[in-house]
Parts: C-alpha cells; structure tokens; sequence
C-alpha cells in the first residue's frame, strides 16, 4: 500500500452508479414451518458515490459512499440517495481502494461497483401488510 497525503489531496474525478433506474423484480427461495416457497418482490436500490483524488506525489486513492434504499420506503428518491452517498464517501466511506490505477474512467468504475451490488445482501421492499404486521405505521413513510 502506497503513502497517501491525506492534506494536499485534490479531486481529480466524481463518479456515481444506482440502481434505482433498473429493473429489481427478483425470486427469492424462503422456508417457512419446513415448506419451500418462492417469494417475489422487488430489491432495494443502492446509490453508490466515487469520489477520486491525487496527491501531490501523482498517488491516487478512491473513496467511495453506499446509500441503500429503507425495505419500508416503496418510493425511491434519487436526489436524497445521491446525496447521502456523497456525504458518505466525504465523512466516512464505506469502500477505499488505494492503489488506483491512471486509465479509472467511469464504464470501469460502474462495472466495479456492479459487482460490488451483486454481492450486497439486499431486502425485499416491504408490502403494506408487511409493515402492519410488524406493528409499524405505513404513513411515516412516503408510499
């Protein structure tokens, strides 16, 4: 791992990938009382924010925030999940890569955190009832 000058860093690029644009209907296998049953519902989406920087010695460290959608929040707000990750890979990131290489654009940047997503566990967004039942009340939140 390469010393990174954390005080004379500058923001070389920002990049960004989400879900929420794409298709998360997905099939689930769950056992309940010994039964198999398959469960359809639709995934979280995730908001992931890169933010690139250099030091003044050419090293190069990506910082990058997670935003992850609320399983009782059917609606997804794209401008609220860019923002938290952007605060995340500012405050406290969730994913550092020290050694970047000089040709990160952002097709190997979405590729990269496309990967990341598929290997995330991710809940079924909640149903109504589902809420009910777990003694919650559907109108705190924005269906």
């Amino acid at each position: 791992m390469k010393k990174f000058d954390f005080l004379t860093k500058t923001l070389v690029d920002s990049f960004s990938y989400t879900t929420s644009t794409q298709d998360r209907e997905t099939i689930a296998k769950e056992r309940i009382n010994g039964r198999k049953y398959l469960k359809f519902g639709t995934l979280q989406a995730v908001t992931i924010v890169g933010n690139l920087y250099e030091d003044c010695d050419g090293n190069r460290i990506l910082m990058c925030g997670v935003s992850k959608q609320h399983p009782c929040d059917s609606k997804c707000d794209k401008q609220l999940a860019y923002e938290t990750a952007q605060a995340h890979a500012l405050f406290c990131p969730d994913i550092v890569i020290n050694t970047v290489p000089k040709y990160m654009n952002k097709v190997n940047f979405r590729k990269m955190m496309e990967w990341y997503v598929d290997s995330m566990d991710l809940c079924f967004l909640k149903t109504t009832q589902e809420i009910i039942n777990s003694g919650d009340d559907p109108k705190k939140y924005n269906r």
